[in-house]
């Protein structure tokens, strides 16, 4: 059967986790929330800086409202979990030792760290913009822009459920939302190839970088594997 692309991580983490005692309700349930919190930081943060975007292209005019939506996601899932953790308590299943119930607070946390996070993004965003454009603007002139660039690509990705990490997605948004930018030293081609140059090495830098590390957390905090040790008690008796 198809599964979304999306779909794929939370799998991916109720299947690796699993093998460490972790439950598969919990480990899907937390990390839809955390899918979700860090999409609404992308959407809040990409609903406050479009008017440092600059003029809105055509392609994009309309996202206003589909980012609201999304920064909502988090709290409408929390207000279903609410209602599912009082349904399965008061049946005392033994799905409710195991349920997960964040705490608004927590969500607030949640929101606050993927905020941090886009903020990094967005800087290395700026940084690859300073690294391929011939004369970049300074980064302190252009970083609210890069940021709010990064959410609504990052945001795009997410709400294409058939894009695997956004592929594909993030790369067009990125290519819309830069060309206008190089428009007034390049043609209008050249400066949609210049912002399709930008995305392409974003991606790939992303993507070395993260095989890198996952491969150092890997074989740093791997668990070794523990061989059956007979029982001597049963063998001495």
């Amino acid at each position: 059967k198809y599964v979304p692309g999306k779909a794929w991580v939370i799998l991916m983490r109720v299947g690796m986790l699993r093998h460490h005692g972790g439950h598969p309700l919990p480990v899907a349930i937390t990390a839809t929330y955390e899918t979700l919190t860090s999409m609404a930081a992308g959407a809040i943060l990409a609903v406050l800086l479009l008017p440092h975007l600059g003029v809105m292209p055509v392609e994009l005019s309309g996202t206003s409202s589909a980012l609201l939506a999304v920064a909502l996601l988090p709290l409408a899932l929390l207000a279903v979990n609410r209602v599912a953790t009082r349904i399965i308590s008061r049946r005392r299943s033994t799905i409710a030792k195991v349920w997960p119930d964040p705490s608004i607070g927590l969500l607030a946390q949640g929101l606050l760290q993927g905020v941090i996070g886009y903020a990094f993004l967005g800087l290395s965003l700026a940084f690859t913009i300073q690294a391929v454009v011939p004369s970049p603007t300074a980064l302190a002139q252009t970083y609210s822009a890069d940021l709010g660039c990064i959410a609504v690509a990052y945001v795009a990705g997410f709400v294409v459920l058939v894009a695997p990490g956004g592929l594909g997605v993030r790369e067009w948004v990125l290519q819309v939302l830069l060309t206008p930018r190089f428009l007034e030293s390049l043609d209008p081609e050249a400066a949609s190839g210049l912002a399709v140059i930008i995305a392409l090495v974003l991606r790939l830098t992303w993507t070395v970088s993260e095989v890198i590390l996952g491969l150092v957390l890997y074989f740093a905090y791997r668990i070794p594997h523990r061989p059956h040790q007979p029982d001597l008690h049963s063998h001495a008796s």
